[in-house]
């Protein structure tokens, strides 16, 4: 098999995390008889150079490809706002790939930016691709998963809240960058697109450009999700994270790290006063500012040794907070004996080091996805002392192979490092249950099956008519919808009334009566109603809130969906669940209920959600009048609505309480959406709510609860009673909660049920 890999950089010029897991799942791939190449994009700067050279070289057996940017004439900084440079980028790989023809493209980036550009251009042109996700910095545009900087972010990229913490990294105070966060994004647009012509303003682009940053990794989500044929995950908040942001739970692999070299077995056993360690890069996200006040706190009287390794004590390309650090340490040195730099070990001399500690210490801040050091100590048995986060208490067995405390408390590390430093014993014991570390062999086991499945499926599973007549026919359909609508549909309406049945039959046969196949908010792929055949792709609906709800969706879960419409929720609600899970949809509009039956019918998802064609409200069994718009715009409601031509059906009424009784539920997530019955449906919910305490998904219709004398702020008092919050909405008054927005609601812990 022929494997390339595109990566942010290959040894020996780049030795960093992605660097070196590249080149140890190449070396595995090798010596199972497999043929790989890598590509990258990096800078040179010639001021009478080509705009771009492709430089080749050979490395431990691998050709190693540089596409070089010449930043003289090119700024790779806005290089997802330059269509130009994108396209001649694109270009250049894609020559490569056709030079090298590879049998699978794996990509490993650093953020998903220009990559989800290259990554769709490939799918596009046929070529079979997948993503290994890395790093916090795939997701976060500050890098560091920590949300204002003081909290571990849920790693859901959000236009406002992003923006909003982005802004304060630069440096702006919060109150400043809450505002600024609200701005029409359009408006950054236009300003970062006039400063073009001022180099001098550069700054002030750059800053300018920071909703657009935003903007653009939702969509480069958006783009990887429909395109890469697999994403690979190496933790399991890394998978968490490619979920909530759109991706496939079915196209998710998880695969962790492993070593480029296995354990070792040095006959070290350790005595004496007891030894802690740090390995890694000295800077704040990884928290040694804690750990140093946990040192300066050690009483005297404590006997132990402290060793920091790290190689950014010979780094001559600092950032001034990591400068700090550095310098904190040496300052420590000097005035506690029992803390020692080692700023000169070698790659040969580090496991011998790692060996003689009892227990290294990892007191990071942020999101780690591996985090590697782990793989390091376990390689030689030594115990961990680390934080109770991400990747760290992935590994880490409680109590086995190690020892966990909350993240950012000196209180607890410090009660760590005194308890074991007291009773060395108690620690020293662990090594014997620390089990046989992961190597880069069984990551590339790992990879070789996914590469197989990729290649087995990468032509899909439907007929070549299928595939045809999908884009075939909906092409067809936006034509049809078009003239209809048009100029020529309006003044010869008796011309549709003579086409549809024959175009209705024509769009059934070829679809198998199953609808037309939509990529739908670049993350799932369903058959849609002929209803919906105007819509082609990218067919986007409310994104946002699509991967916000579905983000909370499990498989298993039990889910209600009230105010169903055509489906959307629940087509994406089933696929998360699975067989083993339940979804009710909730839709008393005859239209809609239609299409939602239709819509389930083809995606085989009948048997797993339950359509109820009834009024969510506060009691059950009445009879209430339910607003019909025979102008065909789908947005039916249970309020009548002042100036609007609607006719009426007659529907009965149910409560939440009822139907999960009924149907024997646990619901843990609820969506309603029900155009000014919002109250109604959830004080018909009490005791669900009190019992199960679902995530809610709520949006509010003002104007049709002002019509029933009802104002969203009393909806959002009965959740608040309930114990219910929404971070949006604190301290939002009833004129600045918006409309057309799914609101997240959860539980308050500790909150009276």
């Amino acid at each position: 098999m022929r494997i390339l890999m595109i990566t942010i950089g290959y040894p020996p010029e780049q030795v960093g995390g992605t660097e070196v897991y590249v080149l140890g799942l190449v070396e595995a791939l090798k010596q199972k008889g497999h043929e790989c190449a890598v590509a990258y994009l990096e800078v040179f700067h010639d001021e009478g150079g080509p705009e771009l050279q492709v430089v080749s070289r050979e490395y431990q057996g691998a050709n190693v490809h540089v596409i070089q940017v010449n930043s003289a004439k090119h700024k790779l900084e806005f290089i997802v706002f330059d269509p130009v440079l994108r396209a001649k980028l694109i270009a250049e790989f894609r020559k490569l790939v056709k030079e090298i023809r590879p049998d699978v493209v794996h990509v490993h980036p650093l953020q998903l930016g220009f990559d989800s550009y290259l990554i769709e251009a490939l799918n596009q042109a046929g070529e079979k691709v997948l993503m290994t996700f890395h790093s916090s910095i795939t997701t976060c545009a500050r890098g560091d998963l920590l949300y204002m900087g003081a909290q571990v972010c849920d790693s859901l990229v959000l236009q406002d809240r992003c923006t909003k913490c982005l802004y304060h990294w630069k440096a702006v105070p919060a109150a400043l960058a809450a505002p600024l966060s609200k701005l029409p994004v359009n408006w950054y647009r236009s300003v970062f697109a006039a400063l073009a012509d001022w180099p001098s303003l550069k700054k002030l682009r750059s800053f300018v450009s920071v909703p657009l940053i935003i903007e653009e990794r939702r969509s480069a989500w958006t783009r990887t999700a429909a395109n890469a044929r697999v994403i690979v995950a190496v933790c399991e908040w890394v998978r968490d994270t490619i979920i909530k942001n759109g991706g496939s739970r079915e196209r998710v692999i998880f695969s962790r790290h492993g070593l480029r070299f296995g354990a070792e077995t040095n006959g070290h056993v350790p005595a004496g006063l007891l030894r802690f360690g740090y390995l890694g890069r000295v800077s704040p996200e990884k928290g040694i500012g804690v750990l140093l006040q946990v040192l300066k706190a050690m009483p005297p009287r404590v006997e132990y040794a402290f060793e920091f390794c790290s190689s950014s004590f010979q780094s001559s390309n600092r950032r001034p907070e990591e400068e700090d650090l550095v310098q904190a340490i040496y300052r420590l040195q000097k005035e506690d004996s029992r803390v020692r730099v080692l700023d000169d070990v070698g790659d040969n001399e580090l496991r011998p080091v790692l060996a003689k500690w009892d227990a290294m210490v990892v007191p990071s801040l942020w999101l780690e996805s591996g985090p590697q050091v782990i793989y390091e100590a376990f390689a030689v048995k030594t115990p961990i002392l680390g934080s109770r986060l991400g990747g760290i208490a992935e590994l880490v067995r409680e109590g086995e192979t190690g020892f966990l405390c909350a993240p950012n408390s000196v209180k607890e590390l410090g009660a760590l490092l005194r308890r074991f430093a007291e009773r060395p014993a108690d620690l020293r014991s662990l090594r014997g249950n620390i089990p046989p570390v992961r190597t880069t062999k069984d990551v590339a086991e790992d990879m070789l099956k996914v590469y197989q499945n990729v290649l087995a499926n990468g032509a899909g599973s439907r007929s070549a008519c299928s595939r045809l007549a999908d884009p075939v026919m909906q092409a067809t359909a936006k034509a049809i919808s078009q003239v209809r609508h048009g100029n020529i549909g309006r003044r010869m309406p008796a011309l549709w009334t003579v086409v549809r049945p024959f175009w209705r039959l024509a769009a059934a046969a070829l679809t198998l009566g199953r609808g037309f196949r939509h990529v739908v908010n670049g993350v799932d792929t369903f058959r849609l109603t002929l209803e919906m055949s105007h819509n082609t792709d990218p067919f986007d609906w409310e994104p946002e809130e699509y991967r916000d709800v579905m983000s909370a969706i499990h498989e298993g879960d039990q889910v209600m969906d009230i105010g169903a419409f055509w489906g959307l929720f629940s087509l994406g609600a089933a696929r998360r669940v699975g067989p083993n899970g339940r979804v009710i949809a909730i839709e008393p509009g005859p239209r809609q209920a239609s299409m939602l039956k239709a819509n389930l019918r083809g995606n085989n998802f009948e048997s797993i959600v339950e359509c109820v064609e009834l009024v969510c409200a506060d009691a059950t069994g009445e009879s209430v009048e339910f607003f019909v718009d025979p102008e065909g715009s789908m947005v039916d409601s249970a309020v009548a609505k002042p100036g609007r031509n609607a006719r009426s059906v007659q529907r009965q009424t149910t409560t939440v309480d009822d139907l999960v009784n009924r149907f024997d539920l646990h619901p843990g997530v609820i969506k309603i959406d029900v155009e000014g019955f919002e109250d109604l449906v959830l004080k018909g919910a009490r005791t669900t709510l009190r019992q199960y305490q679902p995530v809610l998904f709520v949006e509010f219709h003002h104007e049709e609860l002002a019509l029933r004398d009802v104002q969203s702020t009393d909806v959002l008092g009965f959740l608040e009673n309930l114990g219910y919050e929404c971070q949006e909405l604190l301290n939002q008054s009833q004129t600045t909660i918006p409309r057309g927005h799914l609101f997240r609601f959860t539980h308050r812990a500790g909150a009276p049920a």
